[in-house]
C-alpha cells in the first residue's frame, strides 16, 4: 500500500470548493500536505513503546534551526527543516499540524453542510442528526455518531476518558512489535473499530491542543507508537475526505 497514493486519491475524491466551502477544502489540503511532509521520518522511530525521545535537547533546538537557515543562505537554497538534528522535531511538527487540521475540517464540513456556525457547540448535535436523516452511507453515519460523542466528553475527566477509550481500542488490534503504517492501514483500514479509533484519535489530540497544558493521560500507551499514530491519522483523513465529498454533493444537489 502506497501511503502517498492513498492521500492523493483521497484528495482527488474531494470536489473543488466553491464560496463557503473553500476554507474547509484548504484545511483538507493542509492536512494532506502535513501528513506527506511528516511521513519520511515520523514512522521510522523504533522506540515505539515510550514517549518520543528527541535526540535534540530543547535548549539547542533554536541553534539548530539557525544553523539550518545559515546553511540554506550559504547554498542559496530553501530552508531544509530536515537538517541533521531537526528531523524528528520537524516530522512531529508536521504530523501534529495534520491531525489538528483533520479535526478542524470535521467541524467545518458538518456545519457548512447545514449553514451552521462551526463553533456553535449547542447546535452541533442537531446538525449531525439532521445529516443522518439524509440517508448517508453507512461509514459516514458511523462517523457522525463518533464525532457527536465528543460533545458529551467535556472537561478534564471527559478528556481523560476519551484518551482511555482510544488506548483500549488500539490495544484490540494486537499489532506486531514493529509494524509499519502501511501494514497497519492495509490490514485494518476497512474495519469499523479501526475507523472509529482513527476518528477518536484525531479528536482526542485536537482536544489536547485546545486545552493545553492538560496533555495525554499516562505515557507509553500503544497509540503513541509512531507507526500506529500515522496509520490512525491516515484513516481519519480518508474518512474526512469521504465525509466532505458526501456533504458537498448533498448540499449541491439540494440546491438544484
Amino acid at each position: 500500500m502506497d501511503i502517498h497514493r492513498t492521500i492523493h486519491d483521497a484528495l482527488k475524491a474531494c470536489p473543488s470548493p466553491e464560496d463557503r466551502w473553500r476554507y474547509t477544502y484548504e484545511l483538507i489540503v493542509g492536512a494532506a500536505a502535513s501528513l506527506l511532509s511528516a511521513y519520511p521520518y515520523y514512522v521510522g522511530t523504533t522506540h515505539y513503546g515510550h514517549k518520543k525521545r528527541y535526540d535534540t535537547p530543547q535548549g539547542i533546538l533554536s541553534d539548530l534551526l539557525l544553523k539550518a537557515d545559515e546553511e540554506a543562505t550559504n547554498k542559496g537554497e530553501p530552508l531544509n527543516l530536515y537538517f541533521d538534528g531537526l528531523k524528528d522535531w520537524t516530522a512531529g511538527y508536521f504530523f501534529n499540524s495534520g491531525i489538528v487540521r483533520i479535526a478542524c475540517a470535521y467541524e467545518y464540513t458538518i456545519c457548512t453542510a447545514r449553514g451552521a456556525d462551526p463553533f456553535d457547540t449547542a447546535k452541533f448535535e442537531a446538525v449531525c442528526n439532521s445529516l443522518k436523516q439524509e440517508s448517508p452511507p453507512a461509514a459516514i453515519e458511523q462517523l457522525l455518531d463518533v464525532i457527536k460523542c465528543f460533545r458529551i466528553s467535556g472537561g478534564t475527566e471527559g478528556r481523560k476518558r476519551l484518551n482511555d477509550t482510544v488506548d483500549k481500542l488500539v490495544d484490540q488490534f494486537h499489532f506486531e512489535k514493529q509494524p509499519t503504517a502501511e501494514t497497519i492501514y492495509e490490514e485494518h483500514g476497512n474495519t469499523e473499530a479501526f475507523a472509529k479509533t482513527a476518528v477518536l484519535f484525531v479528536w482526542a489530540d485536537y482536544n489536547w491542543f485546545k486545552h493545553r497544558p492538560m496533555g495525554y493521560s499516562g505515557a507509553g500507551q500503544a497509540r503513541e507508537r509512531p507507526s500506529v499514530q500515522y496509520a490512525l491519522a491516515l484513516r481519519g483523513y480518508r474518512a474526512l475526505c469521504d465525509l466532505y465529498s458526501w456533504c458537498f454533493w448533498l448540499k449541491r444537489n439540494s440546491e438544484q
